[in-house]
């Protein structure tokens, strides 16, 4: 298994990719779940994973519905992202 030593250049881009989105339309987020997790025990505590995850989870705050709408589809305007969008 490998393990998560460094993010990887794609991963990279997309937290830019979403940071950008978000501030341009003064969106609030955050990176959440398992890569999150890694990423701070690593570089805060040196505790490497012992699991890899694979996809990167994002907390974003709208306001309304046409707020998200508008997000998601800045986001969808990069067709090889493979997102999936949920409410909850």
């Amino acid at each position: 298994m490998q393990r998560l030593t460094k993010v990887d250049p794609a991963t990279v881009e997309l937290i830019a990719a979403v940071t950008r989105r978000a501030r341009a339309l003064s969106l609030d987020f955050v990176v959440v779940g398992a890569f999150a997790r890694d990423v701070w025990l690593l570089h805060s505590h040196g505790i490497p994973p012992t699991r890899n995850t694979q996809d990167v989870d994002f907390a974003v705050l709208v306001g309304d519905w046409d707020e998200y709408e508008r997000f998601r589809s800045a986001l969808l305007a990069r067709a090889e992202w493979n997102c999936r969008f949920g409410a909850g």
